[in-house]
């Protein structure tokens, strides 16, 4: 039988470097928190339920991506999805519309809040030999002042997270051809698994709270599945 991962929402309330947020706002607007002793405050979550599967807006994506976008800059990368996005919006066919609504709001709210967003939409090929299936801290963005990192899923598998008290730090591990620290779980302990639509608030490592970074994996993709579809934001 195969293990079920617990939701990270599910655990929330036993440990301290968690903290659920009631809206947008308060994901946005709650400030991680140092607390000496105790485990630092350095994931905040904001549950979410989406209602339709976004399997086939994330292929329609990767599809008309693939050609052009390692042409692009950033910015006009942006403006080239929000286009996609708006025009799958238009046309409304039940398969698009709504996914595509969804994202255009998320990356709004992004705006609003002073971030740049960044939809990422990725192959099981890129993800083979990456350090980032494997427990790791982001470090500082350029596009980052406060070094907080935003994710959301939007489709399974999503995120997971190794909390700080249940990871080991293992030096120099052999990631495809190079060697870098990673973390494991400590035997006994497992990862949590981030929902698809919740909305995670994370520190990176040297941010500007001083808290200790969160240490998370983008678990790989198996052959033929949809895109990892994922909207990124730093501030």
């Amino acid at each position: 039988m195969v293990k079920t991962m617990k939701a990270i929402e599910q655990v929330a309330e036993a440990y301290q470097s968690i903290k659920i947020a009631q809206s947008w706002e308060e994901v946005m607007n709650l400030p991680f928190e140092k607390r000496g002793l105790e485990e630092d405050l350095n994931l905040i979550v904001y549950p979410r339920s989406l209602t339709c599967d976004f399997n086939a807006l994330s292929f329609l994506l990767y599809t008309k991506l693939q050609p052009v976008a390692s042409f692009m800059g950033a910015e006009e990368r942006r403006e080239y999805i929000e286009d996609i996005l708006r025009t799958e919006v238009s046309n409304g066919d039940p398969r698009f519309a709504l996914q595509a609504d969804y994202v255009l709001s998320d990356m709004g709210n992004y705006k609003k809040a002073g971030l740049k967003s960044n939809l990422r939409n990725i192959d099981h090929l890129t993800y083979q030999g990456r350090v980032t299936t494997y427990g790791h801290v982001d470090k500082k963005s350029m596009e980052a002042i406060k070094s907080e990192r935003f994710i959301i899923n939007y489709i399974d598998p999503g995120t997971e997270f190794i909390l700080n008290e249940d990871s080991v730090l293992v030096k120099d591990f052999s990631c495809g051809f190079l060697k870098r620290d990673v973390y494991v779980v400590k035997e006994g302990r497992e990862a949590l698994s981030g929902a698809v639509g919740h909305v995670f608030k994370m520190a990176c490592l040297d941010n500007d709270a001083g808290v200790s970074p969160v240490i998370h994996r983008a678990p790989a993709l198996p052959k033929g599945a949809p895109p990892r579809l994922m909207l990124i934001g730093n501030r």
